[in-house]
């Protein structure tokens, strides 16, 4: 950790300020996550305003800069330059489409980009967002408890505002492509998460094709596993539905160790998908895979374990065709969810009430888009 002070300049997104071309400046940066072709670190914004931020840097794909920087606790130790706004050049570099994404959202369960910037190392431009900090994710808090169950009414709160989250960026026809526990940030002493990395997130249209090898594998929806090129925003659904099994059992629902695995693990539990279900999921070809009679949830989500309203929210989030998947208005309204809304206000295990979320509704939500 350094707590040299660095000033620079920066684009103005959601961050405090009030032009759109501002001053920040910042502190106590360390190295919090890495990744192929990021890192993430911790800082102390200390102008225009007093609060810890996360730093997201992205690195051109064939950077020689991010290997090393990679081993490095700061994002500006190295010899660099600010380089001209993203607006006014012409190459395209990674963290380019995160920004423009990030920069048209705006949720309380969607984490905020405050500000953007660019530097320059050596012979590359890394384009930096600086964003609102969580102290956890979802995937540690996971880690943390050795595989036992989250307290089920931590289940219930951290699953409802996932399924708010995405519930706002499906209307807006947006896939994040990329839900898993470990982009979910958490607050876990006010209960409060949010969504993060857009990095692989996308409008989606329905006139285009796009690669099949998204998401995470566990978490990776029937029709991905299978190679559909045509998918919609359900994949998300999928997606979330997998991360509440996991927080109700302990553990993935789907551990497949291989792409051809997921697929026996999904035919196991659900059968081989019928001629009806692969058109639902514009599959093209049928699965390699041996046909079996359907096992069910229930192998996977005991009841000794998951209760009645638990299982058939599952079951009618976990199906193969798309279509057939419930809708998130419907999901959010569930009675899985009632405790959420009931008076007087539920206590958590750690002693704290449930954060002054309004959960009668999906904020901010416009139920509009087709592929909801």
């Amino acid at each position: 950790m350094t707590s040299r002070q660095h000033l620079l300049r920066a684009n103005r997104i959601h961050g405090p300020g009030k032009s759109k071309s501002v001053e920040i400046s910042f502190t106590r940066e360390r190295l919090h996550a890495n990744g192929v072709f990021s890192n993430v670190y911790s800082a102390l914004l200390t102008s225009p305003q007093i609060l810890p931020v996360a730093i997201k840097k992205c690195w051109p794909r064939n950077s020689v800069a991010r290997k090393s920087a990679a081993s490095t606790s700061t994002i500006t130790n190295q010899h660099q330059q600010q380089v001209k706004s993203d607006d006014e050049r012409e190459d395209a570099n990674d963290g380019k489409a995160e920004i423009s994404l990030l920069s048209k959202l705006k949720h309380f369960h969607i984490v905020s980009l405050l500000y953007s910037f660019s530097v320059k190392v050596d012979s590359d431009v890394c384009n930096c967002m600086v964003l609102e900090f969580l102290p956890t994710d979802l995937g540690k808090l996971i880690k943390n408890r050795n595989q036992r169950k989250i307290d089920l009414l931590d289940s219930k709160l951290y699953s409802w505002q996932l399924f708010a989250a995405l519930d706002y960026i499906a209307s807006k026809g947006i896939a994040h492509r990329d839900i898993k526990p470990s982009n979910l940030l958490v607050d876990d002493e006010s209960g409060i998460l949010k969504l993060a990395d857009f990095g692989n997130a996308k409008k989606l249209k329905r006139s285009e094709e796009y690669p099949p090898y998204q998401v995470t594998r566990y978490y990776r929806a029937p029709e991905l596993v299978f190679g559909s090129k045509r998918y919609t925003t359900k994949v998300d659904v999928w997606a979330a539905g997998c991360v509440l099994g996991e927080l109700l059992i302990g553990k993935p629902l789907f551990p497949g160790i291989s792409s051809h695995d997921q697929g026996k693990l999904l035919v196991d539990t659900f059968g081989y998908p019928s001629s009806e279900q692969l058109k639902a999921m514009a599959v093209e070809q049928r699965p390699r895979l041996i046909r079996k009679n359907a096992r069910g949830l229930k192998t996977i989500l005991p009841g000794a374990i998951v209760d009645s309203t638990a299982f058939e929210l599952l079951e009618s989030i976990l199906r193969y065709d798309p279509s057939q998947r419930l809708s998130y208005d419907r999901i959010l309204g569930h009675t899985f969810f009632d405790i959420l809304r009931s008076e007087p206000i539920p206590k958590r295990r750690n002693g704290q009430r449930l954060p002054a979320i309004d959960f009668w509704i999906s904020e901010e939500t416009t139920q509009s888009d087709e592929s909801k």
